[in-house]
């Protein structure tokens, strides 16, 4: 292991227990200023060109903290990228690359995604996130 690293991970560990602490206060402005911080520090990979690849970095992430998550979820007007569950409230993610956030929220409300999760005792929290290939982290989100 490379010295830089181990001096990395204590850093990386304080990130995702702040992101913990962000995302259990329903502050997800929080949790996802630090989810960037956190994607900042994954090294490099050459796939990462579909939105797929966040898609899944997101599952994990989220899966990891014993939120219940699936992806490609159907709904009668398409697929919402992301479902999570976590602490009594739902999540509805939909993730844009090399695009726009403001999209990606407007994408939930014009294919009325929430309508799915109707019955459902969950207040639902909608989340459009852009991640850039260039910058290889989330660049824009916005919630509603």
């Amino acid at each position: 292991m490379k010295e830089c690293y181990i001096k990395d991970s204590s850093r990386t560990q304080i990130i995702i227990a702040e992101f913990i602490q962000f995302l259990s206060r329903d502050d997800l402005n929080g949790a996802l200023k630090k989810l960037k911080e956190f994607f900042a520090t994954v090294p490099y990979c050459d796939n990462i060109n579909y939105e797929g690849h966040w898609q899944q970095m997101l599952y994990v992430v989220f899966s990891m903290l014993g939120a219940r998550a699936d992806v490609e979820v159907r709904t009668s007007k398409g697929r919402v990228d992301m479902a999570m569950v976590y602490r009594d409230r739902l999540y509805l993610w939909e993730i844009k690359l090399n695009g726009s956030a403001r999209k990606a929220l407007e994408q939930i409300d014009k294919k009325n995604y929430a309508a799915r999760f109707s019955n459902l005792p969950y207040p639902i929290t909608k989340v459009g996130v852009n991640f850039s290939t260039r910058s290889r982290t989330i660049t824009s989100w916005k919630i509603a």
